[in-house]
Formats: C-alpha cells, structure tokens, sequence
C-alpha cells in the first residue's frame, strides 16, 4: 500500500473509534492539522474540519471539498477478546488484502481518512482544499447533521466513503431507524430449557449487501422452529442495526420434549442449503425452572416476527438491479420485561419509505409493542447533470482506459444530508475495493488503495 496511506492507516487503527466514542480520533486530527499549521476547527460535535492553501499556480482554481468519517462498526468473532472501547485495531497483512484479527477492520471508512490525510501531509498539486471529517455516521449519520456547511466555501464535494473501485456513487438511499419493544410479564415456569446457539454466519453490509438472500439470524430461527406452545426466555443477537443479524442466542422453555439432534441437523441441513456454510449450530437442553415471558407475551412475539417483513421489499423501477426499498432487522436483545427490536428501513423512494414505516407501527401496535422511530436521514437524488461527475469520468478513462461505472446506492451516504444543508452542492463518492464492511471478515484490497489514491492525485492535479 502506498506508504503513507498506510502509515496514517496505521494510526488511525490504533485509536478505538466505535460510534459515539470518537473524542481521541477527533483530537487525534486536530493535532495532525496543527502540527501542519493548517487552519482547523473542531465543532460542539467534534466533527473535524480543515483548510490547505493551493500549491503555487492553482490560487485561483475552486476550491475541492474532501470528505470521510471517523467511526467505525465495531463488530467481532465469537472468541475475540477484543474491547472496542479502548483496544487498537490490529491489522494483519495477507494475499494482497489487509484484514483485522477477528474483528472489523474499519476500512470504512479509516481508509478514506487515511487517503486525504496523506494527501494533506503530502507536497502534490492541487488548488485550496476543504477537508471534512464526520463523527457517528454509522449510527444514522449524526455528525453531518450538526455540520455547519456555511464554513465551506466551494461547491464541489469528494466523499471518500464508496467500498467498490471503478464505480462513482451518485446518489444514495435515505433511511429511518425504528425501535419496537415489546412489553410483556414474566413468571416462574418448570419445564426443558433449550438454548439455541447460532453463528457465523454471513452477516453484511444492510445496504450493499442486502439483495444478496443472506441469511438474517434471528428471521430464520423464527421461521425454522415450533415456537408455539413455549415460553421464551430471552433473545439476544446483533451490534448495530446497519449490518446483517449473523448471530442469535435464543433460550425459550418447553413442557414437551424437543429431540435436540433432530433439530439441530434440520437447522445445519438448511443453512447449508441457503449457502451459509460456515454457520454454526449449537443447542443444549436441560430440565428446570426458569422465568419466561408467559403464554400471551410469548404469542404476540411469535406474531411480531411471523408477519414482519425482512430483507428487499422492492427494487427501483427503472433499474431491476438495484434496490429501491428494505428492511433490516439487525439487534434483538432482552430486558428484564420486554423485547428490543431494531429496524433499519432504507429507501431511494421517499412515499415507499413512509408506507413500510407505517407498516412496522401497525404490526407493533397489534402486538401492543411502545414504537420508537429514531434516525431520519435523507437520500441523495441522482442529479441529471454533474461538472463534478463528467470530469471524474473523463479522468478515469484517461487513466484507466475504461469507464467509470455511474451507480446510486442502497447504502446511505453523507451527501444525502449536505446537500440539503448546502445549495448547488456538486457531490460524487469514490473509493477502492472493501468486501464485506460490518462484519468480522471485512478486508480491503492493497492495490485499489493505491489506484484509487493515485486517481485522486489526478483529479486534485488536473481540475481546473
């Protein structure tokens, strides 16, 4: 990898980021800008923003806008000991990719920080640039929200937050987080305990890789077991609600006799049918008393999940390919009287976000769930004509010899809020290859960083 991208990589890797935990990232810029005499501010919301004057010859070119975020997803492996919260990314190096140990590598979007602090710590050619760097986008995007977009005086906007090279992101999916806990009362019931262990399996990216018939831990269980007649106990699975459930600790208590071979070999059988090779199946059962949801609460919360939709509801009309509506569920946990579920909506289709948001309340209030919806952020409408997009394109197929593929996404970006915050702003969103993002097995390829930074010297160079 390119030396300095990887050296700041480096950096960045070893300062825990998780969302809502971005302070030391933050100050960590700050002091990079003013070891460098760059102008730098800090808001209430410790996002980061930067000034580079032009090199000499470029003064009177616009400006560009540089854009990343600082926290990562912070998901791991089952066995990791690994604390989000105060330990280091460590980074291993293998087949031309690098990789973490165990968890997520946080590629995104650490390697676009890394990009455009190479940049800056760099003497190459380019006019003024504006940098910006978010806090808690992967949460609902918080950061961009208290941006004050009045401190940028050029309307030209690179984000640094696309995981596929050779594709340039030009718009995005708004989205709505959903919060739906189911009440319910507990007793003391005698009985066979089943545990039910499941992991490993594919998980992903809620977005990118959510037309891929992954498998959603916690949606198959619930379709692949009897739970009529029994008592849950608890259902715990999932981080974040922006990555696909991968696993679920499912404890429910059963008068009658389960034969716990039996099903554990129906769940393997079928998981391997649905591509899902490396999942693993583990159930215990033992005899005893335990404290369960009683029979009414533990209906409706069969009901709750026998009818609520998961994965794609519909794709854009005009591209069959692409995704236009989904729904992720991506946390179930336990409190002592209810169940938690998160929801994830995303939509480039602002009425068929709204009408699936109004379907997740009615199915809440059938089951008397308390609904919260949390997180709105809008989408980034593909724009006809693009100055920004046409000299990117013209660039790359100098440089390349091939085309740039022209791509709106179902993941959500930044620019979907900035834009709305700042008129006429021209927004694109580049960057090199990173393969399963929010997950443990997340990777990024060695020499697309190297392409894509070096494009990126290209186009800061050559713009005028």
């Amino acid at each position: 990898m390119e030396e300095n991208v990887y050296r700041f990589f480096k950096e960045i890797s070893a300062i825990p980021r998780e969302t809502y935990h971005i302070e030391k990232i933050s100050n960590y810029l700050v002091d990079f800008a003013k070891d460098r005499n760059l102008e730098v501010y800090q808001d209430d919301s410790f996002n980061v923003m930067m000034r580079k004057e032009a090199s000499p010859g470029y003064e009177k070119i616009e400006p560009v806008i540089l854009q990343a975020h600082m926290d990562m997803v912070c998901q791991k492996i089952e066995s990791s000991s690994h604390d989000f919260s105060k330990d280091g990314i460590e980074i291993v190096e293998e087949n031309g990719f690098l990789r973490a140990n165990g968890t997520t590598l946080g590629a995104d979007d650490g390697i676009g920080m890394a990009m455009i602090l190479a940049l800056l710590d760099g003497d190459y050619s380019h006019s003024k640039l504006e940098v910006l760097f978010t806090v808690n986008e992967e949460v609902g995007m918080d950061g961009a929200y208290q941006v004050n977009m009045d401190w940028f005086s050029s309307n030209r906007f690179i984000n640094l937050d696309s995981e596929e090279e050779g594709i340039l992101t030009a718009g995005c999916a708004g989205g709505v987080q959903l919060e739906v806990i189911i009440p319910g009362i507990k007793e003391e019931k005698e009985g066979n305990i089943i545990t039910i262990q499941l992991s490993g399996l594919l998980g992903g990216h809620s977005g990118v890789d959510i037309d891929k018939k992954r498998v959603n831990a916690i949606t198959f269980l619930m379709n692949e077991v009897n739970f009529l007649n029994c008592n849950f106990i608890s259902i715990d699975g999932g981080m974040v609600d922006n990555a696909i459930l991968d696993h679920i600790i499912l404890q429910f208590l059963s008068i009658e006799e389960i034969d716990v071979s039996l099903l554990k070999e129906k769940l393997e059988n079928e998981l391997k049918v649905l591509l899902e090779e490396n999942a693993t199946v583990q159930i215990t059962s033992c005899k005893g008393k335990s404290l369960v949801f009683d029979n009414s609460t533990s209906k409706r919360i069969i009901q709750y999940f026998g009818n609520v939709p998961n994965g794609v509801i519909s794709y854009e009309k005009d591209l069959k390919n692409k995704v236009c509506t989904s729904l992720n569920l991506g946390i179930v946990h336990t409190n002592d009287d209810s169940i938690v579920v998160r929801h994830l909506i995303r939509s480039s289709n602002e009425n068929e976000k709204k009408s699936l948001l109004q379907r997740i309340i009615d199915l809440g209030n059938e089951v008397g769930a308390d609904i919260r919806e949390m997180n709105s952020f809008p989408g980034w409408e593909y724009q006809k004509d693009s100055c920004l997009r046409s000299y990117l394109m013209k660039e790359y197929q100098k440089m390349f010899d091939k085309e740039l593929e022209i791509d709106v996404t179902h993941a959500g970006l930044e620019c979907g809020i900035l834009v709305h915050k700042k008129k006429g702003l021209d927004c694109v969103s580049i960057g090199p290859n990173v393969f399963d993002a929010h997950t443990s097995k997340e990777k990024v390829e060695i020499d697309s960083v190297n392409r894509m930074y070096a494009f990126l010297l290209r186009v800061l160079k050559n713009m005028l």
